[in-house]
């Protein structure tokens, strides 16, 4: 009977691992099949971004890119000159969803000048060929999706307020498939109508994914330290949202660090007594 019971308590963990979620403090989960790609930027060494997905899109870092303190552990210094993070992609794989989409990061700006323009995360090949980026413009936070590829028929959404110093901030940008969204530390901070508005679902391309470097532009090189980037497939709710800016990824991460599992597993030996 005590064996049966002990493979009973095996499979409850095995399947809680196979069928992992995002568990907020709230209650709030967030299901990590919809993660595409997640960059904690906690290695502190090497020139390697660990996507800790599953799904193997590591970065590399390119040019300088330095390990710096973030907000959570250690994050990426980039030097607003040609320091950038390069995510190998191919056309259909999982960091290019067609209907809907969240990306969201810490940033932490180094200039106290108006910026002309700062690419966050974004994968864009060339003029003709766009995808999705969340970036910062002119002291305003933007997020942008194509239809087709090019800048003709695109959604775009820029945060109301400027930001002008040079804390840490969340910003998130969501797109399900008609509504755009921008946030700002957790709330709501652009929202319908769009500053620009298009039709359709999101432009499919074989660009790779770049964190701090706006390719189409060949530039806009992000000046300053960028953490705990995430991209979905969904358009996250805002407590969802707020979950991943109060957490941080590592937290709400059942899957990671070792100890969350052992609790869990203490948990469950603690109850067969």
């Amino acid at each position: 009977m005590r064996k049966v019971y002990d493979r009973f308590v095996l499979g409850t963990v095995c399947s809680l691992i196979i069928a992992v979620t995002f568990v907020a403090r709230s209650g709030a989960e967030i299901d990590t099949a919809h993660v595409v790609g997640a960059w904690l930027l906690d290695e502190n060494e090497g020139n390697v971004a660990k996507d800790v997905s599953g799904d193997g899109n590591d970065g590399k870092l390119l040019n300088g890119a330095k390990w710096d303190a973030g907000k959570f552990g250690s994050g990426l210094l980039f030097d607003g000159v040609d320091d950038n993070v390069q995510i190998p992609s191919s056309a259909g794989d999982k960091l290019n969803p067609d209907t809907q989409i969240t990306i969201a990061a810490w940033i932490q700006r180094h200039d106290a000048e108006e910026s002309p323009g700062y690419m966050i995360v974004g994968r864009m090949d060339t003029v003709q060929s766009r995808t999705y980026y969340l970036a910062f413009w002119e002291n305003k936070f933007q997020m942008e999706v194509s239809h087709d590829g090019t800048a003709g028929n695109r959604t775009v959404m820029e945060s109301i307020e400027e930001i002008v110093d040079m804390e840490w901030h969340h910003i998130a940008g969501t797109f399900d498939g008609d509504e755009m969204i921008i946030y700002v530390d957790g709330a709501p901070a652009g929202q319908a109508p769009p500053f620009i508005a298009g039709e359709g679902g999101i432009h499919q391309n074989d660009s790779d994914v770049f964190i701090g470097y706006d390719k189409v532009d060949g530039g806009f090189f992000f000046n300053g330290l960028i953490d705990e980037v995430i991209i979905l497939d969904i358009a996250l709710a805002e407590k969802d949202i707020v979950t991943l800016m109060e957490d941080g990824l590592r937290q709400t991460l059942v899957v990671s660090p070792a100890g969350n599992l052992a609790t869990l597993w203490a948990t469950l030996k603690r109850s067969s007594h």
